[in-house]
């Protein structure tokens, strides 16, 4: 069962904490189309998902990140994923989805 749930936010940028498996089913889908109208949509410059929770996630799950990230950006924000591990973050490195959606480190 797949969860979303707000656990920081300010002026211009919201965390959101996906917990469960993030795959092509009902609920995944309902919590793309959630994400794209409340956060990419709404005021919000930068959208960070914390992964920590994330227990699972498949290729489609990975497509459903892509296209969120994508639509943020022709919003001019920017959306990036944070705290995976396990084999999340393998899916992800695996995928690229890491390299460009992972958090900037400055130095």
């Amino acid at each position: 069962m797949l969860s979303c749930r707000v656990t920081d936010r300010g002026p211009d940028y919201v965390v959101l904490r996906l917990a469960g498996e993030l795959s092509w089913d009902a609920q995944s889908l309902a919590l793309e189309r959630s994400l794209e109208e409340h956060w990419v949509k709404d005021g919000v410059h930068r959208i960070r998902l914390d992964l920590q929770d994330l227990e699972g996630i498949d290729l489609e799950g990975v497509a459903i990140l892509v296209e969120l990230f994508r639509e943020a950006q022709l919003r001019g924000k920017t959306l990036t994923v944070e705290r995976a591990r396990g084999p999340v973050r393998d899916k992800l490195l695996t995928t690229g989805v890491l390299r460009i959606m992972g958090p900037r480190t400055l130095g």
